[in-house]
């Protein structure tokens, strides 16, 4: 587990996340394709909890 962080007012967090989505890396030899928010193969969620 990572040790909490200060967070101040104006501060900027960002998520960046990377997907390997070649062929090598397909399911039973499908083509390579696009993935959208709610395909279920691949998605990148962050949360943050904040207090005080």
């Amino acid at each position: 587990m990572t040790e909490p962080v200060t967070v101040q007012f104006g501060d900027r967090l960002y998520v960046e996340c990377h997907f390997d989505n070649n062929q090598a890396n397909q399911p039973d030899g499908e083509a390579p394709r696009d993935q959208w928010w709610g395909d279920d193969k691949e998605m990148c969620i962050a949360s943050v909890m904040i207090s005080r």
